[in-house]
């Protein structure tokens, strides 16, 4: 079935190597404004019978969920045979629940918003909560979650060189998360030892620093945290602060999603985290993130992705 890739214009960049990967031109479409501010969308290209790619993130503002919505619309009243979202990040998935009364369970609005498009499938990277995956289902549109280490791992592997180090997780919640890693980094190292940073939180983004209980063995050794994101900048500055108390030498931090809010990146300035790797999965402008952070992208993983889709080939080794 012939393949066309189409982006929104949060991620066009990477979309665009994306398909000079795969040796395709980018799906022609307009993605605008009116006027008025209203999101303008027009696929200027046939898709009857075709296999749609639409890739997109939606970090706010939230006219990013409506273009992905929009253009996969736009495919679908154009015919197309099989429309896949690929969605490098999945706003609003950290309200996943209701923990106070009269709020909304945004996630699941996102996920019904996405999930009626016309769209058939949708590959997600790194999710918050995995268990709104079913909110896809629901609606019969076939979830693909999926993890950027296989964009990451050769880098992770680099900067770890062969000195002693530690895997951990920054939360019990994490520990799935870490394991994967640990289980990546074993092929090449052999035996990776693990720690868990146990603690309480004051409120999002906030940690109780006394609270930090470290679960495994940190002292001289490197230690290397990983996250599904790096908003705020809190959690991370507060394990690392922790594991340095410990008798940790460097902490590395390796989370996907580079949110980044507030004065996140300000927080790096000291000596507590030596160094950071994310993805592009959210988008920012070349060296805004400071001269610790290191961007890898996500261009050839899916292209690898898309291509398997489209050619009815396996994914299971892109699961950790």
């Amino acid at each position: 079935m012939e393949m066309k890739i189409f982006s929104g214009n949060s991620v066009k960049p990477m979309v665009q190597r994306v398909c000079d990967y795969r040796g395709m031109p980018l799906g022609q479409a307009l993605v605008g404004r009116f006027a008025d501010g209203e999101v303008r969308v027009e696929i200027e290209e046939n898709v009857r019978n075709c296999d749609v790619y639409i890739v997109g993130s939606t970090h706010t503002p939230y006219e990013n969920v409506l273009e992905l919505r929009m253009l996969a619309q736009a495919a679908f009243l154009g015919s197309a045979a099989r429309i896949t979202l690929v969605v490098p990040y999945l706003g609003y998935n950290r309200q996943d629940v209701q923990n106070k009364p009269r709020t909304p369970i945004t996630a699941q609005m996102i996920i019904q918003d996405l999930a009626t498009s016309g769209a058939h499938g949708v590959v997600l990277f790194d999710l918050h909560s995995k268990a709104t995956l079913g909110g896809f289902l629901a609606y019969k549109v076939i979830p693909h979650h999926l993890y950027a280490s296989h964009a990451s791992i050769d880098r992770i592997v680099e900067i770890l060189g062969d000195e002693p180090f530690v895997v951990a997780a920054t939360d019990a919640g994490g520990v799935g998360r870490a394991k994967g890693y640990a289980k990546l980094l074993r092929k090449r190292y052999g035996k990776v030892d693990m720690a868990i940073f146990d603690k309480q939180r004051v409120e999002a983004g906030v940690v109780d620093e006394d609270s930090i209980q470290i679960i495994g063995n940190v002292k001289d050794r490197n230690v290397l945290l990983v996250d599904d994101m790096f908003d705020t900048g809190g959690t991370g500055r507060a394990d690392a602060k922790a594991a340095k108390k410990a008798g940790a030498n460097q902490v590395l931090m390796y989370t996907t999603h580079a949110l980044c809010s507030n004065d996140a990146v300000s927080k790096l300035d000291d000596d507590l985290i030596d160094g950071v790797i994310v993805t592009d999965s959210v988008p920012h402008a070349p060296g805004s993130l400071g001269p610790k952070v290191e961007v890898v992208s996500l261009d050839k993983l899916i292209a690898d992705v898309t291509w398997r889709l489209n050619t009815e080939a396996s994914l299971s080794d892109l699961f950790f």
